[in-house]
């Protein structure tokens, strides 16, 4: 899911190989830093003129939602920083990501987004300032592919229905239906998507998993590999780590639990087979319209995550 960038030279490259406009002053890494959230000191040291520099193109092999997280970091005042992917096949287009405003002077910015691809992409990441000349760090450089936070049809989510709590089969739900969460109360569906999804056993995220009923389960959950399901801990060390370097670095829990990914724990199995699923990818609304976050739900009896709705939005 996740590819550490920093550490990978088909992204760094020698300093020699990037091209585009502007020209690189600089290029080392270094330590001593002030640390980020993450406590990483050390990051990739890019001495750039008034424009930007391209690195080496990547090409990505298949059809997905990617995401890319980062922290970027100057040591001038009021840094403008922008980030963005070039597609050259199979029409030429540029998806420009967010661009950070006036970078507060020798503080860590994370940055995070993602964006829709196509089969056979050849992509080529542009750093852009608008300084000149311009000291940018960065570091926990990571894209990669995002989960797929998908249902089978059938599974039953816990809602608000006449003002009773039932669970209802999520391909039965409706934009504006009031779903029960984990710490959040009620909050209405923000918008539902449904599409067919082909069994690949080859990789865990395009990949079906099965936990089978147990305890106050009122069904078997049935979710792709990249879904996760909410945990006051998980299952080893070594777990925990697992999950910590899949998601680029960080557990990005929900609220006060960690996210456990099917395909990666021990209470449930992969489905066999190469069979088509239909499943359904859900999003609530947030606390307010601009507000994107993933909330703790119930499905068929198990606390899981809802996706965001950018997710839901790259995809459509």
């Amino acid at each position: 899911m996740g590819e550490n960038l920093v550490s990978n030279p088909n992204f760094i490259g020698d300093p020699s190989d990037w091209v585009g406009g502007g020209t690189l002053v600089g290029f080392e890494f270094v330590s001593g830093l002030q640390p980020n959230e993450n406590n990483i000191s050390t990051a990739l040291k890019i001495l750039v003129d008034n424009n930007y520099q391209i690195a080496q193109q990547l090409t990505l092999g298949s059809t997905s939602t990617y995401y890319v997280r980062f922290y970027v970091y100057s040591e001038s005042p009021n840094v403008n920083f922008r980030f963005a992917i070039f597609r050259f096949q199979p029409t030429y287009a540029n998806i420009w990501l967010n661009t950070i405003t006036s970078l507060t002077q020798n503080t860590w910015t994370k940055y995070t987004n993602s964006f829709n691809l196509t089969q056979n992409d050849l992509l080529t990441i542009q750093i852009l300032n608008n300084n000149t000349p311009n000291v940018v760090y960065m570091t926990n450089i990571y894209l990669g592919t995002s989960s797929s936070y998908c249902f089978n049809k059938g599974t039953k989510i816990l809602c608000l229905k006449n003002n009773e709590e039932i669970y209802i089969p999520i391909e039965n739900l409706q934009k504006g239906d009031l779903v029960k969460t984990y710490l959040h109360g009620y909050r209405k569906i923000d918008s539902l998507m449904h599409s067919l999804f082909k069994n690949n056993i080859n990789e865990f995220t395009k990949s079906m998993y099965v936990m089978s009923k147990q305890d106050d389960m009122i069904d078997d959950l049935i979710i792709t590999g990249g879904h996760s399901i909410l945990v006051d801990e998980y299952e080893t060390e070594e777990v925990k780590n697992n999950h910590k370097n899949l998601f680029g670095g960080e557990l990005d829990p929900i609220d006060d639990k960690y996210l456990l990914l099917a395909g990666k724990s021990s209470k449930f199995k992969q489905i066999q087979g190469d069979d088509i699923f239909d499943i359904y990818h859900l999003c609530l609304e947030g606390e307010t319209e601009e507000h994107d976050r993933r909330y703790g739900i119930w499905a068929n009896g198990v606390l899981t995550e809802s996706t965001y709705k950018k997710i839901i939005y790259n995809i459509i």
